[in-house]
C-alpha cells in the first residue's frame, strides 16, 4: 500500500514538473542550427555583397575615367583647332599686308612717289662722295605711300651694298651707315639702314621717340587723351596730314609707318608678322575706348610677360621674340577668319590708298 502511494506521487510530480529535454548535437552539415555556423553564413553573404559593391565601384571608376579621357581628348582637340585657327588668321593677315604694300615706289602708278624714289636713287648712287641729302618731304603723302616709299628706299640701299652683304662698322670711315633725312610737318628725323640676315629691314631711327620713350610718354596721357590721339591718327594717316598742334601724334604716325615698312623686304624676315593689321585694329579699339594706347608699347616688370631680360605687355607686338610678338597680335585681332577683301578694306580706311585705281588689289 505504501509503495503504491509512492508511485502515485512520483507520477504526479512528473506530470506537474516535466524534466527538461535537450536537442541532439546537429551534424556538421547542419549550419543553420548553431551561432557559429550563422556567423559563417553572414560572413559569406557579406563577402559576396562586398564583391558586388567593389565590382560596381570599379565599373563606376572605369566609366568616370573614360568620361574624363573623353573630355581631355575633346579639350586637346579644341586647343589644337584654336591654335590652327590662330595660325590661319595670322597667315591671312600677313598675306593681306604684303599685298596692300607690295608696290615698288619706282614702279608706282603714283607719279609723286615714283619721282621721289628716282631722286633718292640718283642721290644715293653719288654717296658717300656727296654726303648731303636733301630731306625727303613726306607731308601730304598718305600712310600707304610713305610705307611704300620707305620700303623702296630700303631696297635701294641694300641693292647698292650687294643686297644682303650686311653693313659692317666703319665701312665708310667714321660713318658706318648712311643717314637718310625726312621731314613730316614739324617733325624732322633720319633713318640708318642696318640689314641683318634675319632682319633685312632693320633700321636705326634718330629724331623720333625710342621704345622706352614711347611707353613713358603714353603713360603720361589720360585715357581720354589717348582716345583723342587714336581718332586723330585714324583720320590723318590716310590723308597724309600732320597735326597742327600735337607733334606727339605725328611722331606716332611715323613710328607706325616705319614699323610696318621694316617688315616688308623681299626676303624671309624673322619678324614677318602682320603688324599693319595689329595697328589698324588696335587704333580702332582705342578710338572706341576699348583699349589704351599705352598698352601697345607696354614694358612691364612681370616675368610672365616673357622676353627676359626685358618684359613686355601682352598687347605689345613691337618687342620681344617672334613668338611673343605673334601672341600679342593674336591677342589684338578678332578671333575669326576674314576674307582678304575685308582686311584690305580696313587697310584703305586706315592707311589710305596709293592710287585710285584697283591695281593694288591685283596679284603680282
Amino acid at each position: 500500500m505504501y509503495l503504491k502511494k509512492q508511485w502515485v506521487l512520483l507520477l504526479l510530480s512528473v506530470a506537474l514538473f516535466p524534466l527538461p529535454t535537450y536537442a541532439a548535437r546537429p551534424a556538421h552539415n547542419q549550419e543553420d542550427y548553431t551561432p557559429a555556423s550563422s556567423t559563417v553564413k553572414r560572413q559569406k553573404v557579406n563577402h559576396e555583397s562586398s564583391e558586388e559593391s567593389e565590382s560596381e565601384v570599379g565599373s563606376d571608376v572605369e566609366e568616370l575615367a573614360r568620361a574624363l579621357a573623353g573630355k581631355l581628348h575633346q579639350k586637346k582637340e579644341r586647343a589644337i583647332a584654336k591654335h590652327l585657327k590662330s595660325d590661319k588668321i595670322i597667315s591671312i593677315h600677313t598675306q593681306s599686308q604684303r599685298r596692300f604694300f607690295k608696290h615698288d615706289a619706282e614702279l608706282s602708278p603714283n607719279a609723286k612717289i615714283q619721282q621721289m624714289a628716282f631722286s633718292f636713287r640718283k642721290a644715293y648712287e653719288q654717296w658717300p662722295v656727296n654726303k648731303m641729302f636733301v630731306p625727303i618731304e613726306l607731308t601730304g603723302l598718305s600712310s600707304q605711300k610713305r610705307i611704300v616709299l620707305f620700303r623702296t628706299i630700303s631696297e635701294i640701299v641694300r641693292e647698292k651694298e650687294g643686297d644682303l652683304r650686311y653693313f659692317t662698322p666703319n665701312r665708310w670711315g667714321a660713318d658706318s651707315h648712311c643717314d637718310i633725312p625726312y621731314r613730316f610737318g614739324k617733325v624732322n628725323f633720319s633713318v640708318k639702314h642696318n640689314p641683318t640676315e634675319k632682319q633685312p629691314g632693320n633700321i636705326f631711327i634718330t629724331g623720333l621717340l625710342t621704345f622706352a620713350q614711347r611707353s613713358s610718354e603714353l603713360v603720361k596721357l589720360s585715357s581720354a587723351q589717348q582716345q583723342k590721339m587714336a581718332k586723330q591718327l585714324l583720320t590723318n594717316k590716310k590723308l597724309g596730314k600732320p597735326s597742327q598742334d600735337e607733334p606727339l601724334h605725328d611722331q606716332f604716325d611715323l613710328i607706325f609707318d616705319l614699323e610696318i615698312s621694316r617688315r616688308l623686304p623681299n626676303k624671309a624676315d624673322l619678324y614677318d608678322l602682320p603688324i599693319a593689321s595689329a595697328i589698324a585694329w588696335y587704333l580702332e579699339d582705342v578710338a572706341q575706348g576699348k583699349q589704351e594706347l599705352s598698352k601697345f608699347f607696354e614694358i612691364t616688370d612681370s616675368e610672365e610677360s616673357g622676353g627676359y631680360p626685358y618684359f613686355y605687355g601682352p598687347l605689345n607686338p613691337f618687342q620681344g621674340l617672334p613668338e611673343r610678338r605673334k601672341q600679342a597680335i593674336q591677342n589684338i585681332l578678332p578671333f575669326r577668319l576674314m576674307e582678304e577683301s575685308e582686311i584690305l578694306q580696313r587697310y584703305k580706311e586706315v592707311y589710305g590708298c596709293e592710287h585710285d585705281s584697283s591695281d593694288d588689289d591685283q596679284d603680282e
